[in-house]
């Protein structure tokens, strides 16, 4: 989406904030805290469907739950496995991920 389309006021914002997959997919997500499960699933969604490609569910390691002093702003993190290339684009999808789930439950 062209900058000026989204400053001219020419898309609604609520269309800007909505996540660019379906989150239904992935069931309720109980009080905006998803399961480590659930993380994980979303990841490897977000690249197979960026990419079209199904090794990403190879590729995206275990979600693990982590304490509040080694995340400030989150209490998980991910193992990432495969080509600089790959864990790089990995890194964005973790990144939009905890963007929108900051905080996971067991």
């Amino acid at each position: 989406m062209p900058i000026a389309a989204a400053q001219s006021g020419s898309v609604s914002s609520a269309r800007l904030m909505a996540p660019p997959f379906p989150l239904e997919r992935f069931g309720r997500m109980s009080e905006n805290r998803p399961t480590t499960d659930e993380l994980r699933a979303l990841i490897v969604e977000i690249l197979q469907g960026a990419t079209d490609d199904d090794r990403w569910d190879r590729l995206v390691g275990p979600v693990l739950l982590v304490p509040i002093w080694l995340h400030i702003k989150s209490n998980w993190d991910i193992d990432l496995f495969g080509e600089t290339a790959d864990r790089r684009a990995m890194v964005k999808a973790v990144e939009i991920v905890r963007g929108l789930y900051p905080h996971a439950r067991p």
